[in-house]
């Protein structure tokens, strides 16, 4: 939804990374690990396909609460991989 939306008006990827992870991390105190890459940090990466569009659907969604305001919505971005440290 973020993505979808930063994108739609014309938001940069490098900005919604900052918000995502960069600015969460030094909030929380984690800046010296995590929230970029650079040498002696963890590095959580994400392959993501900002161009791929995919519906919300109730099958989709990994939490326990099968509930989803955006559901029957297109929203453009998929999560390819997640690799942690």
């Amino acid at each position: 939804v973020v993505w979808t939306e930063a994108n739609r008006r014309e938001i940069g990827l490098e900005e919604v990374v900052e918000w995502m992870s960069t600015k969460p991390a030094k909030f929380l105190g984690l800046s010296e690990q995590k929230g970029c890459l650079e040498e002696g940090f963890d590095a959580d990466l994400v392959v993501f396909d900002p161009f791929e569009k995919f519906t919300v659907e109730k099958e989709l969604i990994k939490y326990k609460n099968k509930f989803s305001p955006y559901e029957g919505e297109e929203l453009q971005g998929v999560v390819k991989a997640t690799y942690l440290r």
